[in-house]
């Protein structure tokens, strides 16, 4: 059992099927995420600026993993605020997996802040809708997350205008 997860990862690598396609993903989003994460923050919505990368496999999933940027926050508010990690609040990663359906997508999204507030990690179901425009996918996906996960009492919505960029290689 010491090496269950090695073990775990070694198989998941060995049987997993190759992704179709791979790409670069930025995306803008408003959010309150920055008022559910704080304790004394008003609410409010702030815009934030993502990168990262997503995969589709051959059975339509799609996955992937980024960096987020919250902008415009009230360094006053996250000076009171019992974030252990000041100067990096704001500073995320995310992870998602959706499913499409024609020109919907329904998954699961998480964020992880660097801030390390009370309620740091977020959590929860995701929708949107995408189209092409010339070589581009363009996603808009409405995300709405739980940051206590004790009373389940704090929420954030969040609605993101996403763009796929394509990689070239064999498979793209």
């Amino acid at each position: 059992m010491k090496y269950y997860i090695y073990i775990a990862v070694l198989i998941g690598c060995i049987y997993s099927k190759s992704p179709v396609d791979n790409n670069l993903m930025i995306s803008l989003n408003g959010s309150n995420i920055a008022y559910t994460m704080l304790d004394n923050a008003g609410p409010g919505y702030h815009m934030a600026f993502s990168l990262g990368y997503s995969r589709e496999d051959s059975k339509t999933i799609e996955s992937g993993f980024g960096f987020q940027y919250l902008l415009g926050i009230n360094q006053d508010i996250v000076n009171e605020s019992s974030s252990n990690n000041k100067k990096l609040f704001g500073l995320s990663i995310f992870s998602f997996v959706e499913i499409p359906w024609h020109s919907t997508s329904i998954g699961l999204r998480s964020f992880f802040d660097f801030g390390f507030s009370n309620y740091n990690f977020i959590f929860g179901p995701t929708i949107g809708y995408s189209f092409d425009f010339y070589s581009l996918d363009i996603n808009i996906n409405y995300f709405r997350g739980c940051s206590d996960f004790i009373n389940f009492s704090r929420f954030t919505d969040s609605i993101e205008f996403r763009i796929m960029l394509p990689f070239k290689g064999i498979q793209n």
